[in-house]
């Protein structure tokens, strides 16, 4: 059970740290959604369900 929780923590570190050094700041829906700041903003949120901008491409470019 331990190996399990800890083989989870070291995954979402690695993800979080390539994240990181990438500068990769795309909004994903999760449960931080409850708690994060600019959730009733954030077209990514979990409570908007909408996973595509309806702003791109507009002009149909």
């Amino acid at each position: 059970m331990r190996k399990v929780f800890f083989d989870k923590v070291k995954e979402l570190l690695e993800k979080a740290s390539r994240s990181i050094r990438e500068v990769d700041v795309r909004a994903t829906k999760g449960e931080h959604c409850q708690w994060c700041d600019y959730g009733e903003l954030c077209r990514s949120s979990s409570e908007f369900g909408e996973d595509e901008s309806p702003f791109e491409d507009v002009n149909g470019d």
